[in-house]
């Protein structure tokens, strides 16, 4: 097999009883990584689309893959037919994807469809996960009329992707959207004083939506059946608009078609456009860790944690939770002792000359007669602050000119520091211990619950212009 490379995707050929001393516990990351992604350390995604559909786009938009990089001429391994068997990675940008890329071709080039089906059938048998493929995307455009040809028509109806996850993607459905705005507009002129832009816009939008459905989401489904695993959705970037909605319908497609659990744990890790999957996902490995810290996975917890017992659950879910993140961090910063501490420091409130150990939790009523209540209190306070700093470094990253900056030790303490002074961090306190009882310690769904609340109540006012929607609890 050819080696992993990266790969030109723009190019002319379609390329985590005593005193608790945290300085001396110290966890590596593979002891901590939660079961799908020690043994599946990469998701591993086949695009598929002729000529100029956008996939590199899509990509970018998914993976947080930027424009810069994706647009390098590296040579292929291989011919342009035989592309499809070069695993892409993207280190540095992003560690938990591996991309094969079918090329780009025209409808009527068999060779390379035949190509990508010899290659589905040898990753179906492959006897490990993280050989397998993970799920195909075929992007199809909506520039053209006849959206479903000769090559379409194979793939769907030929090509034996057994329980392999298949997305369709009509890419490009701006262009759908600025040809109904011509022509809207072009009508409104006729009468002026119902020259609306607004207006138009949105009849636009509704005009373009009924015609996709109408002429290409129809097409493919009397191609591919009723009763076809295939999920199907629609993108498009238009220069200068707002495409999250886009990137979120695709994303939480993909994770719906996807049967194991295990993979859509992955799948959470390696996309990096939806905080609010990661958001949901780190609260439930958290409360998942802190039952299983306490020996209570099916009765209500003991109501006595020593300090060490309680850090060492901390710890296992703050480096789970920083797996579910996967902030691209080449130094390991992350799975760091002192790291770690600072993100307590901060979650806390305390100062940076305050040491994390036995003084500290004995400063909160960790030791000694506690009752319940209080250590699920502080335990999900916990969660909630890793979260919540682990969003903001999420953020951080994301910036608008798409160059990727190595984390830092400043982004971390900055990040901690912003977190601790906040208004959020005060109110998600006062949330948590304000509606802690005994009804809601006692039982995992409710500390849940509650944790996921606090988050969204941390979360209303901590971020800048980058957090494009608050997080939906009732999912």
């Amino acid at each position: 097999m050819p080696p992993l490379q990266k790969h030109n995707f723009n190019a002319a050929d379609d390329s985590y009883d005593k005193e608790c001393d945290t300085d001396k516990i110290v966890v590596s990351e593979e002891e901590v990584i939660i079961g799908p992604i020690r043994d599946c350390p990469k998701f591993r995604i086949l695009i598929v689309g002729q000529t100029g559909v956008g996939k590199s786009t899509i990509l970018s938009k998914v993976f947080r893959i930027t424009d810069l990089e994706a647009g390098v001429s590296r040579s292929a391994v291989g011919t342009k037919t035989h592309q499809v068997w070069n695993g892409i990675t993207f280190p540095g940008q992003n560690d938990r994807i591996i991309i094969h890329d079918s090329g780009g071709f025209e409808s009527s080039d068999m060779d390379n469809m035949n190509e990508v089906e010899k290659f589905i059938r040898f990753r179906k048998e492959q006897p490990t996960l993280s050989e397998q493929l993970h799920c195909i995307w075929y992007c199809i455009s909506c520039r053209s009329t006849r959206p479903i040809q000769k090559s379409e028509n194979y793939f769907f109806n030929t090509v034996d992707v057994g329980k392999i996850p298949v997305v369709a993607v009509f890419t490009q459905f701006d262009v759908l959207e600025s040809n109904w705005f011509g022509q809207k507009m072009m009508s409104a002129m006729r009468n002026p004083s119902q020259l609306d832009p607004i207006a138009i816009k949105r009849e636009a939008e509704y005009a373009a939506i009924a015609d996709y459905d109408k002429n290409y989401r129809s097409q493919l489904i009397n191609c591919i059946g009723l009763t076809s695993r295939v999920g199907i959705e629609r993108v498009g970037f238009a220069p200068g608009e707002d495409d999250s909605e886009h990137v979120d319908r695709l994303v939480s497609q993909t994770m719906k078609n996807l049967q194991q659990e295990g993979l859509k744990t992955l799948w959470i890790s390696a996309q990096r456009h939806s905080a609010d999957l990661k958001l949901f996902a780190s609260v439930d490995q958290g409360i998942k860790y802190f039952w299983r810290s306490v020996g209570a996975a099916t009765v209500p917890f003991v109501p006595l944690i020593g300090a060490n017992g309680l850090y060492r659950a901390f710890d296992k879910a703050f480096n789970c939770i920083t797996l579910l993140w996967a902030i691209p961090d080449p130094d390991k910063l992350l799975f760091n002792a002192k790291i770690r501490r600072r993100f307590m420091e901060g979650g806390f409130n305390i100062t940076m000359g305050q040491r994390i150990g036995r003084r500290f939790l004995e400063s909160i009523n960790i030791l000694g007669p506690l009752t319940a209540s209080l250590t699920a209190a502080t335990f999900l306070k916990m969660i909630a602050s890793i979260t919540l700093i682990h969003e903001l470094l999420f953020w951080r990253e994301w910036v608008p000119n798409g160059h990727h900056l190595p984390l830092s030790e400043q982004d971390i303490e900055t990040a901690c520091r912003k977190f601790s002074r906040s208004w959020s961090r005060g109110k998600m306190v006062a949330y948590v211990e304000g509606r802690m009882t005994a009804g809601t310690w006692s039982s995992k769904r409710e500390c849940h619950q509650l944790c996921l609340e606090a988050v969204d109540m941390g979360r209303s006012d901590l971020y800048n212009d980058f957090t494009r929607k608050s997080f939906c609890i009732s999912r």
